[in-house]
């Protein structure tokens, strides 16, 4: 089972917008962020994935992503681009 937090959600809509990317641009998003998880979760003994804020933090810091994108999201779930 896949669970994505909420606040993953925000930061890939986010994440589009601020590259005003379009929908190929939040494939990509997307796919970055699930990409590790899709070649090791096979071998995993849990039937649960989770993608939360921090998992997204440890592959956006893998991928060499400049800090000053990553785009954060507040406790009110307001979107800082």
């Amino acid at each position: 089972q896949l669970i994505i937090k909420d606040d993953v959600y925000d930061y890939i809509v986010a994440k589009g917008f601020k590259t005003n990317s379009g929908a190929r641009g939040l494939r990509n998003v997307v796919e970055n962020i699930l990409k590790q998880k899709m070649f090791d979760s096979p071998s995993e003994p849990d039937k649960e994935v989770l993608i939360d804020m921090d998992y997204v933090r440890k592959v956006e810091s893998k991928n060499f992503i400049d800090p000053s994108k990553i785009v954060e999201i507040d406790k009110k779930r307001k979107i800082t681009l």
